[in-house]
């Protein structure tokens, strides 16, 4: 939780050194959930950083806890995290392959909060594919998700990214519609 404090300070440094005492604690004890939540945190501070190696290592041994702890929504978590680092590093097939991963553990949790962050995702990546027709789908999707969950900041987000799905379309009006709806 410190590490976690200190990354949403902007203090990656304290925040590694935070998390790399948490990593020790977890192995010594064998708790592989804590162990996976520290790496999963840590990776996102080295997604931050730029440091995308390191992250991408982290969040493999971090699916393998999960997956060892046979916990389905630290799987789809973590998947969702590969994706999008999978995507910041223009590696498409993987991205779509982790994002298939992630779904299929999703699908037996019925959490649309955790679908709708997947689907957001997705759509970001067919996005920077150039596919703007399967992302303005994939949004429109994610957007039926989270638009009856009471997380108007996920809402938000799901309709600024609906808008420029709109907006690379040329469809300026549905855009604008989308904009408003965010504001």
């Amino acid at each position: 939780a410190q590490g976690k404090v200190y990354r949403d300070l902007g203090e990656p440094n304290k925040a590694l050194e935070c998390l790399d005492q948490a990593l020790v604690i977890s192995q010594d004890s064998a708790d592989i959930a804590l162990e996976g939540t520290a790496l999963n945190q840590r990776a996102g501070v080295n997604h931050n950083l730029g440091e995308y190696a390191l992250a991408l290592r982290d969040l493999t041994r971090s699916l393998e806890l999960a997956r060892l702890d046979q916990d389905e929504r630290r799987m789809a978590n973590t998947l969702i995290n590969m994706g999008i680092l999978s995507t910041k590093l223009a590696d498409y097939p993987r991205a779509l392959a982790v994002f298939a991963e992630a779904n299929k553990h999703i699908s037996g949790l019925n959490d649309p909060k955790l679908e709708g962050e997947c689907l957001v995702n997705l759509a970001l990546l067919y996005e920077d594919m150039g596919d703007n027709y399967k992302a303005l789908e994939t949004c429109q999707l994610a957007l039926q998700t989270v638009s009856s969950l009471e997380n108007r900041f996920l809402e938000a987000i799901t309709r600024v990214n609906l808008g420029f799905a709109h907006k690379r379309l040329g469809q300026d009006q549905a855009a604008l519609k989308s904009f408003a709806a965010a504001m």
